[in-house]
């Protein structure tokens, strides 16, 4: 009895650390050093753990800030030349950063950035804080509390399309978190290779995992291999779906409910946009009692859809006059006046923060827009 008495009580202990971890850490991360590989998209759980998204790595860090709260008090933000701040930050030029995606913590309303120091495979990967008081800092990665997520089936590093560009770039294309889960758009190295995921949080080991499919307006054809660019989760009849929109410019809806493991969804196009063109960043808000949804691009205007003509229009299912490719159809949306917009969030229920290019001196500006002008 004796000999087995040290043995159970080690038993208990661990039983007991191992719950007292759990309680003090429910997120069930650990601390550490981790390593990004490339900077990718941003997204923030409602309790202000920021996910950041690394193709190259195949791998998505969920990382506690522990920011202060504040973010219900945001005021206006405008920090000028902020690629510049960021550059001389660095030690070296602003033409020599790229600045991937912005999120806002909605606990501290501060505003965060995924940055690449250099370009191409040199490329270092940057988090840059700004805060409400206009002050930019880098984010350091060390000792922080943090859980990883991984890609099981990205496409191979020396993966390239017909056009040369690598098909691993693009494994992680958008990242958002909404009712407990981390949706997760991008590439695979399946057949179909369109893939959305859904990553329970707390991280475990598994990622329910689905194929897309779209019909491509401009293309007229059905495509299973080209990724979501940007999306966002939205109410449409009461229902949850994501709202998606795809290079050249279809903008899809996809059903929440039908996004099950193994399964493959074909989505409705409900909008076409304009050939020719990239959507860089989506999001939704409300005002006056209506759902709305702002799209950035690289093309064109910042763009606005309500969340009822989204409900109201028919899917699209047949091309448009291909001698004219820069037709627009489906979903009305409005072209706002505002052009260079790049990246776009949710600042608090008044402003939308904006990463804005001015056309006039080249400049690149943070500044936000009361949502009663959109």
């Amino acid at each position: 009895m004796s000999m087995k008495a040290p043995g159970i009580l080690a038993l208990v202990l661990i039983a007991w650390g191992s719950q007292a971890f759990c309680l003090e850490n429910p997120t069930g991360m650990r601390r550490g050093t981790p390593e990004l590989k490339a900077a990718g998209p941003l997204a923030f759980s409602p309790e202000g753990i920021l996910f950041t998204a690394d193709s190259e790595g195949a791998t998505i860090l969920a990382i506690d800030l522990s920011e202060d709260e504040g973010g219900r008090r945001v005021k206006p933000i405008l920090i000028p030349k902020i690629d510049e701040m960021i550059a001389a930050m660095l030690g070296t030029a602003p033409e020599e950063i790229l600045i991937q995606d912005l999120a806002v913590n909605p606990v501290s309303g501060n505003v965060f950035f995924s940055v690449s120091r250099g370009r191409g495979d040199e490329a270092v990967p940057v988090l840059i804080r700004a805060t409400k008081k206009g002050v930019v800092s880098e984010v350091s990665l060390k000792d922080v509390l943090y859980s990883e997520a991984t890609i099981k089936n990205a496409p191979d590093p020396e993966a390239r399309t017909r056009w040369g560009a690598s098909l691993r770039a693009d494994t992680i294309t958008d990242l958002v978190f909404a009712d407990g889960e981390l949706f997760v758009a991008g590439l695979s190295n399946e057949e179909f290779s369109s893939m959305f995921r859904r990553l329970k949080f707390p991280f475990d080991d598994e990622a329910e995992v689905t194929s897309l499919e779209i019909y491509h307006v401009a293309h007229g054809a059905y495509e299973t291999n080209a990724p979501i660019r940007t999306f966002a989760a939205f109410q449409m009849n009461n229902e949850p779906h994501i709202i998606a929109a795809y290079t050249c410019t279809p903008l899809v809806a996809f059903p929440m409910e039908k996004m099950a493991d193994g399964a493959h969804v074909k989505g409705s196009t409900i909008a076409e946009l304009g050939s020719g063109n990239r959507p860089l960043d989506i999001i939704t808000y409300g005002r006056s009692g209506r759902s709305n949804v702002l799209i950035a691009n690289n093309n064109r205007t910042l763009m606005k859809l309500e969340t009822g003509e989204i409900a109201a229009t028919k899917a699209l299912t047949e091309p448009l006059d291909p001698e004219n490719p820069t037709l627009v159809a489906g979903a009305r949306y409005r072209a706002l006046p505002m052009v260079g917009v790049l990246q776009i969030d949710n600042l608090n229920a008044q402003l939308v923060v904006m990463l804005q290019r001015d056309v006039a001196t080249g400049d690149l500006n943070l500044t936000s827009v009361s949502k009663s002008r959109l």
